[in-house]
């Protein structure tokens, strides 16, 4: 897929689901806008901001930078608008504007604002749109930006995450709308072209995204911790009303006892007893009823039989909660006292008024831990719970200081009738928070984590991976000039060598017309060869004189016998002298090959490995010069003329040893094989290969080579160009085929494969 395709498809796919959107609220079909009833529904506005946002990633696919961005820059300034109304607390009509214009009619699942997760999704599209003309890098981390704020609300739908889906108590993103931001991320992150990722981009871009999609999941993970402890929280909360409303219903009722008490009889204390019974049967934790005087004196009417502990006489504490009860007519509960043997209690004190005059109080003792307790006994134990009166602690249940659940603890004051304050402290047990948490937060930050490392280092071997093809593109480019300039250098050679044949056509049709002339129709077949093998001798002879000739002319001006000659001239004498010894080799080449097609081979029985150790014994002295080595696997057994073969063989381990690699000793391998001819076994041909570590040559010369007088491209050394004509002659003589396998800078291969015709198994005899 092109670099275009993915952002236009991505853009495609977001307009259509935003169409969808506004449809479904024109019609009124709610499962375009909702999906699911219980889920948020995509906004109309929103929806409007999703078909710009996808018509301008499509535009931007298509190179079309400036519309896109004019889009772009719209919807940035609606996701901006939104935003100022969250932050200032202002209502710019917008919304209702947008709403009117289209036609639709909110209904009670419309909120009034768009949501400030989503506006801030537009704001960002839009600078990346905005941008990315000049940075492409914008897109890669604006988009990584959109993917990673649409994920948290997808997330926390199928998490069941409410605190999610919305920030800051703003509307909740729609799912809908989560989805098209999400696939509109994933399609801006990718837009960017391949060279502006190798050449432009930023060098710790892949980085950057990496980190971007880590504070992601990190913000995701936030909000799944913090709506596990929201829902604790809201427990603790719901737990704390319910403890603190039953005391205080507890303590009133206690207090409307004590009125019923006081406004009883003259003398109270003759129905105490039964009223005791009473009171400890209603409110347990009731001790004693007392009887205190208008002067504030406890008159020792405490029933023993009912209050066996020692209690102490009111303090001063407790004679200002009682002169609080008769200026008030009330019951009111007195601060926490400590009985002998410890237990924390209080008094509840009623004021008895007999025509208008305050004639003393009755006072109830409670011990507080009895009276909490029973109150709190058929609460689940799913709370840690402290109750203190001032600095008295009255009620501990579990441990309320533990530091693994302090920051959730709540606290709350309690205010009975009285003159003093109840502190209650509340925490959740660990059965309460094991109950709620599960795992999801911490494996959706280790999962989260590995996906934002994964990403990093997938986007880093992309941009090295462009940079290395940028090189090999420019290295490509560069071989390519090479090869034209010496396609053109060959081509100017071939040239050349076309005239000279020509010219050595119209010598030999000289000859030719000579020789006829000379000769007779009646001269037999061999008396022409014999002409011919006497002829190319002579031709042999005669050049190799004038050249011999000018060699030693050559050699006396190097020498500088002669004053007239000085540096330059000695440096052209000597290119003299290698024009006359490439003519030397050039004449040996041709005159040997002509040797080569006058003579008819002598098959016999050849053991190839045999041949090649005599032929490596007979090349020791240039093997040692140069420190190379031959190694000789197992060979077949051939039908072939022994002095051809073993020509063969010399000449391609001297064209090893002429192209060697100077930085390298140069090891020959000669292995083979007999394979069958086809797949359904029958006759066997023989392969032989010949294994260098010399420079190699190009894939393009493989034939090129095999041509008479024809070098390799780059290669300019002491070889005359017919050694592997010869071999080709030779090989194909035998009724087999020959060719090279070249690797530049790594070595070359020279194949051999030979016909069953000439192929002997190794226990044959002659």
């Amino acid at each position: 897929m092109e670099d275009r395709a993915l952002p236009v498809a991505t853009g495609v796919i977001t307009a259509i689901l935003g169409l969808l959107a506004m449809v479904g609220w024109w019609v009124g079909a709610s499962v375009l806008v909702q999906v699911r009833p219980e889920y948020a529904p995509t906004q109309f506005h929103a929806a409007v901001g999703l078909v710009m946002c996808g018509a301008a990633l499509a535009l931007y696919g298509l190179r079309r930078t400036v519309t896109a961005s004019l889009l772009g820059m719209v919807a940035a300034a609606g996701g901006l608008a939104a935003l100022a109304q969250y932050i200032f607390g202002v209502d710019l009509g917008l919304d209702q504007v947008l709403l009117r214009v289209s036609g639709v009619t909110p209904d009670a699942s419309h909120a009034a604002h768009m949501g400030a997760n989503t506006a801030l999704e537009f704001v960002l599209f839009g600078l990346a749109l905005l941008v990315a003309p000049i940075i492409p890098l914008a897109a890669n981390v604006f988009g990584a930006l959109v993917l990673a704020v649409a994920a948290i609300p997808l997330f926390g739908y199928f998490a069941g995450v409410r605190e999610a889906l919305a920030w800051g108590g703003s509307s909740e993103m729609g799912l809908l709308t989560a989805l098209a931001f999400l696939i509109l991320g994933g399609g801006l992150a990718a837009s960017a072209r391949t060279q502006e990722l190798g050449q432009r981009s930023w060098r710790f871009a892949p980085e950057a995204i990496g980190a971007i999609v880590a504070a992601g999941v990190v913000l995701f993970w936030r909000t799944l911790d913090d709506g596990q402890s929201a829902q604790v929280r809201r427990a603790l909360t719901g737990a704390r009303a319910a403890i603190e409303r039953e005391i205080e219903v507890e303590l009133r009722a206690l207090g409307r006892a004590l009125q019923v008490v006081a406004a009883g009889p003259p003398n109270p204390r003759e129905v105490w007893p039964e009223e005791v019974r009473l009171l400890r049967r209603s409110f347990p934790g009731t001790i004693a009823l007392e009887w205190i005087d208008a002067n504030l004196q406890l008159r020792g009417d405490t029933l023993p039989e009912a209050a066996p502990e020692a209690i102490p006489p009111p303090d001063a504490r407790e004679r200002e909660a009682c002169e609080f009860a008769r200026s008030s007519e009330k019951p009111v509960l007195a601060p926490a006292i400590r009985l002998e043997t410890g237990d924390p209690a209080a008094r509840m004190v009623a004021p008895r008024f007999v025509g208008g005059r305050l004639e003393g109080f009755v006072s109830a003792v409670v011990r507080l831990r009895e009276f909490v307790d029973a109150l709190l006994e058929g609460d689940a134990p799913d709370y840690a719970i402290e109750l203190a009166v001032g600095d008295v602690a009255i009620y501990r249940r579990g441990d309320v200081s533990s530091a693994e659940f302090s920051s959730w603890q709540i606290e709350g004051m309690l205010r009975p009738p009285g003159t003093s304050e109840w502190s209650l402290i509340i925490g959740p047990s660990p059965e309460l928070v094991a109950a709620v948490r599960d795992p999801l937060p911490e494996i959706v930050l280790v999962v989260g984590a590995l996906f934002a490392l994964l990403l990093s280092a997938t986007l880093r071997l992309v941009r090295t991976s462009a940079q290395r093809s940028e090189e090999l593109a420019d290295e490509v480019d560069r071989r390519r000039q090479a090869e034209g300039g010496l396609r053109d250098l060959a081509a100017s050679l071939e040239e050349r060598v076309n005239e000279r044949t020509e010219q050595l056509r119209g010598a030999n049709a000289a000859l030719n017309v000579q020789n006829a002339l000379r000769q007779s129709v009646q001269t037999s077949l061999a008396r022409s060869n014999e002409d011919l093998k006497r002829f190319a001798a002579f031709v042999s002879h005669e050049l190799r004189q004038p050249l011999a000739t000018m060699d030693i002319w050559a050699r006396l001006l190097e020498s500088g016998s002669e004053a007239n000659v000085d540096e330059k001239g000695r440096r052209q004498v000597v290119k003299i002298r290698s024009a006359i010894n490439r003519m030397t080799r050039l004449i040996d080449g041709e005159l040997a090959l002509a040797q080569l097609m006058q003579q008819d081979p002598t098959m016999e029985r050849v053991e190839v490995a045999a041949l090649i150790t005599d032929v490596v014994s007979e090349m020791r002295a240039e093997l040692d010069a140069v420190g190379g080595r031959v190694e000789v696997a197992e060979l077949p057994v051939l039908r072939a003329d022994p002095a051809q073969l073993r020509r063969v063989f010399r000449n391609l381990i001297e064209n090893s040893l002429k192209y060697r690699r100077p930085d390298l000793a140069p090891v020959i391998r000669i292995e083979g094989e007999m394979r069958p001819c086809s797949a359904d076994g029958g006759a066997s041909e023989c392969v032989i290969r010949v294994h260098d570590n010399g420079r190699g040559f190009a894939p393009g010369e493989a034939e090129d080579i095999f041509a008479m007088f024809q070098r390799g491209r780059n290669e300019h050394g002491p070889g005359s160009g017919v050694g592997l004509a010869v071999c080709r002659r030779i090989v194909e003589r035998h009724g087999g085929s020959i060719w090279g396998e070249g690797r530049p800078g790594e070595g070359a291969t020279f194949v051999m494969v030979f016909s069953p015709d000439h192929c002997l198994p190794a226990e044959a005899a002659e």
